[in-house]
């Protein structure tokens, strides 16, 4: 079907931005320690 067809296809986008967000948040953390902490 189209439908799983398009959802795969969304997790993957899902997966490689959920990646990205936690890369950016371990950078703020190095960068900014002090504020989390």
């Amino acid at each position: 079907m189209i439908i799983t067809h398009t959802l795969k296809k969304h997790r993957i986008k899902n997966y490689q931005i959920f990646i990205f967000c936690i890369n950016l948040y371990r950078k703020i953390l190095k960068d900014k320690p002090k504020s989390f902490s």
